[in-house]
């Protein structure tokens, strides 16, 4: 079984998957991480990214700079498009051959892909279900503010960006509330897998 994760910025994704991997044994790929190893020298994306992009993207270990590359992308929706389809198909194809690879996958294995932009990036495709982790938008905000020090404007400025709530429940096959305790999270995700017949 493979499970697609996503919800917006401070919704507690990683709540999410602490419970999968630690109490049911999931393997747990994450996105981001994945794209950021395909970008670092060397590797597919790198390459294609230097190429296109240039050497001024590059810092003084000639590793891709995230934030120069940012800045180049941040506001020309184009050369996002070009960056996008440089990475997201690699790390498609990079999941899938982890988890071609782990030794559980004949036994029924256990997977979950987390990625803010996973319908963006076309994780979804390869997920047999996609859960929503949606949460109080005020809940969001204080966690934040608190755990990651943003200010109001850096939140609003992130979550403007995302797809809505509504959109986001369209698209999902599984909504859970995250707003209140991990105890109550983790009873939703219980019943969710008891009923998907993975317990």
């Amino acid at each position: 079984m493979v499970i697609g994760i996503t919800g917006g910025i401070g919704a507690g994704k990683s709540t999410v998957l602490s419970i999968l991997k630690n109490q049911y044994g999931f393997v747990i790929f994450e996105a981001d991480q994945i794209a950021h190893e395909l970008m670092r020298k060397g590797n597919i994306s790198y390459l294609r990214i230097v190429s296109y992009f240039g050497n001024d993207i590059l810092d003084e270990n000639e590793e891709i700079d995230r934030k120069k590359l940012g800045q180049k992308v941040f506001s020309n929706k184009e050369q996002l498009e070009k960056l996008n389809e440089f990475v997201h198909p690699e790390v498609i194809s990079e999941i899938q051959r982890r988890m071609a690879m782990d030794p559980k996958r004949k036994d029924n294995g256990r997977f979950v892909i987390e990625a803010a932009l996973l319908f963006e990036s076309g994780c979804n495709t390869i997920c047999d279900q996609v859960w929503y982790i949606d949460t109080n938008t005020e809940v969001r905000k204080q966690r934040l503010r608190e755990y990651r020090k943003m200010s109001d404007e850096q939140i609003e400025s992130v979550m403007k960006n995302q797809l809505n709530r509504d959109r986001f429940e369209q698209l999902s096959d599984v909504v859970i509330d995250n707003s209140d305790s991990v105890g109550n999270t983790a009873k939703q995700i219980q019943n969710l897998l008891e009923f998907s017949c993975c317990l």
